[in-house]
């Protein structure tokens, strides 16, 4: 019996924490849903903002965006000041003329500087409302949190509906290295050096034989010409005289023909 009870006690117990779970409930569903309705409302006054702010670059003649073109030449300096690059403008030409600013975010920007820089921005009504436009996008976009994707460009379209357009990028997605020049062709003069190599390597192909060595140029040897004892000793020194043989003497003209007349009579007697 009095497990009978005990146990009815639990089921009790368990009964009333489940009604009070039951009864909290809507509390945090009205929580959640209050939570949202701040959220999405931030979010709307954020686009509100970012709207009113470029809704002051509403034009639809092509005078403003001459206008709007030159302000933005002159001021790439102070937008890079606050943390975006200004890749160019585009226009679209039709009914209504369009133009497009394009903004390229820069790594470890700070949204926080953008205010001050409104203030410096002078004279120049362009850059001014697109430093309000950029300050309020850059607060938006810190709400969002990504894993593989990073706040990285703006496109803001100024014309007879002007609007901003956020863009979200992968975080390795980086501008192309330009590919480098091809080398210039060595000069005329250098071709000796590239045959001799290419020489090299053909013998290097055929193995190591002689038969593409190079051999040596001989160097000419010169005869060894004795001298005599007779002469003195500065005449054996002197090269241009050792080099000359001396003069033969040549026969005189009797001796000849003396012995040509012996050479006749010694011949034999054919008559017999």
């Amino acid at each position: 019996m009095k497990k009978f009870i005990q146990r009815v006690q639990d089921l009790s117990q368990k009964a009333s924490q489940f009604q009070q779970a039951v009864e909290s409930i809507p509390g945090k569903a009205a929580e959640l849903r209050s939570a949202a309705s701040m959220a999405r409302n931030q979010i709307q006054q954020l686009r509100t903002d970012v709207e009113s702010a470029v809704g002051l670059l509403r034009t639809d003649n092509e005078e403003s965006l001459i206008r709007i073109i030159q302000e933005l030449d002159e001021s790439h300096e102070l937008l890079e000041r606050a943390g975006f690059r200004l890749k160019g403008v585009d226009v679209e030409l039709a009914l209504t003329p369009r133009l497009m600013v394009l903004l390229e975010r820069v790594e470890g920007s700070d949204s926080s500087v953008t205010q001050s820089l409104i203030e410096s921005a002078g004279n120049l009504e362009t850059p001014a409302i697109l430093l309000q436009a950029l300050a309020k996008a850059g607060r938006m976009a810190e709400r969002v949190e990504t894993k593989w994707m990073r706040y990285a460009e703006l496109c803001i379209l100024i014309g007879a509906v002007p609007s901003v357009r956020i863009g979200w990028r992968a975080a390795g997605d980086t501008p192309s290295t330009p590919v480098p020049a091809s080398l210039p062709l060595q000069a005329s003069h250098e071709l000796p050096a590239s045959t001799s190599s290419a020489g090299s390597t053909l013998g290097s192909y055929f193995g190591q034989s002689t038969l593409f060595d190079r051999k040596p140029a001989a160097t000419p040897v010169a005869p060894a010409i004795p001298v005599s004892s007779g002469l003195p000793a500065e005449a054996s020194t002197n090269p241009a005289a050792s080099s000359v043989p001396p003069a033969v003497p040549a026969p005189p003209a009797e001796d000849w023909r003396k012995t040509a007349l012996d050479r006749f009579k010694k011949m034999p007697d054919l008559s017999r």
